[in-house]
């Protein structure tokens, strides 16, 4: 199940890094993604994001991308969201109220990505995908990096399923 989620994780976001609607070209419409390196505040990415929603599996997938970095948060939860919801952000989303993040350098081929290892997410019950999260981050030297991101107005596709 961890493979399988990662795996996923993984796809959403390499497909996220070529898509000229994510990287600030034109067409590019909807929601905005910030997202820093703590505690100096560092921006490491500013850019357009969309959601993707599978019904069947519980799940929204959240991406954003430019010319420099990439990001991708996979949730475990039903949508739309009622009420504001909170999730723990761990390797891998798990169960319902759980989620994942990474992140990655698109400048250098070889740079690892950054993935979360523990963490708090914050979605809020809105037609469009809104909300903020820190996580603690490491990548594959076991590199430890705060991470912080917001999210707003990101447009939301539902049935986006793997076949």
């Amino acid at each position: 199940m961890r493979f399988a989620v990662a795996a996923v994780l993984s796809l959403i976001l390499a497909s996220a890094c070529g898509d000229a609607t994510l990287d600030g070209s034109a067409g590019a419409t909807g929601g905005r993604f910030v997202l820093r390196r703590m505690p100096d505040g560092e921006a490491l990415l500013e850019a357009p994001a969309r959601a993707l929603v599978c019904e069947r599996d519980s799940t929204v997938a959240i991406v954003a991308a430019d010319g420099d970095w990439g990001v991708g948060l996979g949730l475990r939860t039903t949508w739309p969201l009622a009420e504001p919801t909170s999730f723990a952000i761990r390797a891998a989303p798990d169960s319902l109220g759980t989620g994942a993040v990474a992140a990655r350098s698109l400048r250098d081929s070889v740079s690892e990505a950054l993935t979360a290892r523990n963490g708090s997410l914050r979605l809020e019950p809105l037609g469009r995908a809104a909300g903020r999260f820190e996580v603690t981050a490491v990548g594959v030297a076991d590199d430890t990096v705060l991470l912080e991101g917001v999210f707003r107005n990101v447009p939301v596709t539902t049935g986006a399923c793997p076949p």
